[in-house]
């Protein structure tokens, strides 16, 4: 089977996992079941491709995927290229905070911010948790505001980050 030994196929059948996910729903079933097929790939190429995937989910779809989310942030493609995961949790995180939150806990795991490669910017996992942040306190959740800043302190903690929580916490106190 190609998609044993190439990565390129592997990448092509991602995509149209997704695309058949997205626009057939008679197929949508068997698509999400399918997404989590190259999970265990270590390849770039294979990478890239889940995260160009999160262009084409919609929003809507969130609780439906959220099974693949779970097991995608343990992904060794999640800690390579995790910057469109994070803009689509960006965007989901006014209606899921709670579950972004869960979703971000994983930052730590993932490889060093790298703009030159398109990775992801060291800023994109602040700006999902202040998102999620701002939607739980809209909500008054207590707790989960509790859990949104414990988070955040972890950020401060990690030097690929700190910087950026740093600008973020100097923005607030202006």
């Amino acid at each position: 089977m190609l998609a044993k030994d190439s990565d390129i196929a592997k990448s092509a059948i991602i995509s149209s996992i997704v695309q058949n996910m997205v626009h057939s729903p008679e197929l949508k079933a068997k698509c999400k079941a399918k997404l989590m097929a190259f999970l265990h790939s270590d390849s770039d190429e294979v990478a890239e491709a889940y995260s160009r995937a999160f262009l084409h989910i919609p929003q809507s779809m969130f609780e439906e995927i959220l099974p693949f989310l779970r097991k995608y942030i343990l992904s060794s493609s999640a800690q390579k290229s995790p910057h469109y995961f994070y803009e689509y949790l960006l965007k989901s995180a006014k209606t899921y905070p709670m579950e972004c939150i869960e979703l971000l806990r994983n930052f730590r795991n993932y490889d060093k911010p790298d703009i030159s490669s398109s990775r992801y910017y060291e800023n994109d996992p602040i700006k999902v948790l202040i998102g999620e942040y701002n939607a739980l306190s809209v909500q008054e959740n207590s707790s989960q505001l509790r859990n949104a800043i414990k988070l955040f302190d972890e950020m401060l903690k990690d030097p690929r980050f700190r910087r950026e929580a740093n600008k973020i916490l100097s923005q607030v106190e202006a």
